[in-house]
């Protein structure tokens, strides 16, 4: 429990730092069309290029299929290859380089090496042994060389290099592995790196904070509301209220560059009622007449029956 507030705390107390790695800059965009096996893949343009550094195991062995697996799921479609520029093609005429595959998380793009993923990453279980076969341009040990970066205070840390990404840290150094990296400070690009080297570098990052944006010109604001309400009641057999109000609301605003923008608004809202109110009906005092006229007419007709007798 304490550990997890320390982490919420440092998360408040720490700008952050993001590493993106991406391809070599003459690395050019190709398609990869299918995969042969750990260490070998054919472009959409039909070349066949085999990856310098290490031998994955063949198809026949044991690990071979897995090895084939792996470089699938890394590299599937879209990658970026740079060509070794001391030696471009094997004796068996297929192309020589090195693979850089995209990943994505969310909105977060990055791109993983395959060398690296290979030698130093999950994929090393498939590597049956590392190649050197001079001249190369990027020897195997380049993928394992360290650098260190320091910064001029602590910070929050993200690395997004390999398939594990991101790696979250804290302070005011890291260690990174070799790779071309673009280096974001809170959201803005602060520096690039090209770590590829397999002499140890160590670079020194001063982090600038974002100058403060100019003070907001003076705004003079005036609102005017003004509401009406009528109400109309019209009494007969049924009682109808109609409600309608209207608010006008005017918005002047004046800056420095003497800018008058006017809003106007008017609401008109009805609400009508309608209550029943009890009135004689006709009809019904009609019939009492009629049947109190009958019995009038009975009563005489009994009185003058009685008077004849």
């Amino acid at each position: 429990m304490k550990s997890l507030l320390l982490l919420a705390l440092a998360a408040f107390a720490y700008a952050a730092v993001v590493f993106i790695e991406v391809p070599d800059y003459d690395a050019a965009w190709v398609q990869v069309s299918r995969v042969v096996d750990g260490d070998t893949v054919v472009l959409a343009d039909g070349r066949r290029v085999r990856l310098v550094g290490y031998d994955a195991y063949e198809l026949s062995e044991p690990l071979g299929p897995s090895a084939k697996a792996a470089l699938e799921d890394l590299c599937r479609g879209v990658a970026y290859l740079d060509v070794d520029d001391r030696e471009p093609l094997d004796r068996y005429g297929r192309v020589l380089g090195y693979l850089w595959c995209p990943m994505k998380d969310g909105s977060r793009v990055w791109h993983v090496s395959v060398q690296k993923h290979f030698i130093l990453g999950e994929g090393a279980r498939y590597v049956k042994r590392l190649l050197y076969i001079p001249p190369d341009e990027h020897p195997y040990r380049v993928w394992t060389t360290r650098h260190v970066v320091v910064f001029d205070k602590p910070v929050e840390i993200y690395v997004y290099n390999d398939t594990k990404s991101p790696h979250r840290l804290y302070g005011d150094r890291l260690v990174l592995t070799s790779g071309v990296y673009e280096v974001y400070y809170d959201g803005r690009r602060a520096a690039a790196l090209n770590l590829i080297s397999e002499t140890p570098q160590t670079v020194h990052i001063e982090l600038q904070e974002e100058a403060a944006p100019p003070p907001a010109a003076a705004n003079t604001t005036t609102v005017t509301v003004t509401t009406t309400a009528t109400t109309t009641v019209t009494k007969t057999a049924a009682v109808t209220t109609t409600v309608t109000k209207t608010a006008t609301v005017t918005v002047t605003a004046t800056k420095t560059a003497t800018v008058a923008v006017t809003a106007m608004r008017t609401v008109t809202e009805t609400r009508t009622v309608t209550r029943a109110v009890p009135v004689t009906n006709p009809v019904l005092i009609h019939v009492i007449y009629v049947l109190l006229a009958a019995v009038l007419i009975l009563a005489a007709y009994i009185i003058y029956t009685s008077a004849r007798k």
